[in-house]
């Protein structure tokens, strides 16, 4: 159907040139916008928007935004707050959900929870944690709808090989049953990490020292003496 609710023929002259919509949105705004109007196992359901492809566009640039929040933080985005457990299991339920939503061709609604997964992501960027891992996860999530941009920010997030090689994200949370403990250096928070509560000092001890914003408030020095309260928070003392 076009625009005006008429059926679309070449005798009407009004038959869309879609050429003209990649030349001006790219060409991964109209494949998305195809993937999202309607699902492929249902005939007719696919009433073209003009506006629809400029709105694809603005959502597949707030992707790029929230990938440049990560690589922009790359150095100290370990040394920042933690994705929050709700945040994470968002990401597992995307996971299960856009795969489940592929294989029954309902990729509209595969592409609607990548748009509420980005919103979620919007929110914690806002809030300073750390997206990495998760980002990393929606990239190969993006890429069956968006190839050539999924591409390129995989490219630019670090990631090996090409992003369309990648297995598919383990729909998994028992990274949940971590707790984020706030490591302080001479009883100043300097970061976080997320370790298992029932994990001994020396296990805390060795994940605080592979963050970095942690190593550089330490100053090569030797903490002294180790204050660990498992499941909250880890002190390190430092010489004065």
């Amino acid at each position: 159907m076009g625009p005006d609710g008429q059926k679309m023929s070449k005798s009407k002259g009004n038959v869309i040139n879609p050429d003209e919509f990649v030349e001006k949105y790219g060409a991964d705004a109209v494949r998305v916008y195809l993937a999202f109007i309607g699902p492929y196992n249902e005939p007719g359901s696919y009433p073209w928007n003009l506006d629809g492809v400029a709105a694809m566009r603005k959502f597949l640039e707030r992707v790029v935004r929230v990938v440049s929040y990560v690589t922009d933080k790359k150095g100290i985005m370990q040394g920042m707050t933690s994705f929050s457990d709700a945040g994470r299991r968002f990401v597992a339920d995307s996971v299960r959900k856009i795969a489940e939503d592929g294989d029954r061709f309902k990729f509209n609604t595969g592409i609607a929870q990548l748009m509420a997964l980005l919103n979620e992501f919007e929110m914690a960027s806002k809030a300073g944690e750390n997206l990495d891992d998760a980002v990393h996860d929606y990239i190969i999530m993006l890429a069956p709808f968006a190839p050539h941009l999924a591409e390129h920010l995989w490219e630019r997030l670090g990631g090996e090989g090409s992003v369309h090689q990648q297995a598919w994200p383990a729909a998994t949370v028992t990274a949940l049953s971590e707790k984020e403990v706030v490591v302080q250096v001479g009883g100043r928070r300097r970061g976080s990490i997320r370790i298992s509560p029932s994990a001994e000092e020396a296990e805390a001890v060795a994940e605080a020292l592979k963050v970095p914003a942690i190593t550089a408030a330490l100053g090569g020095k030797e903490p002294v003496r180790v204050v660990y309260v498992p499941g909250k928070v880890l002190n390190l003392v430092v010489p004065r």
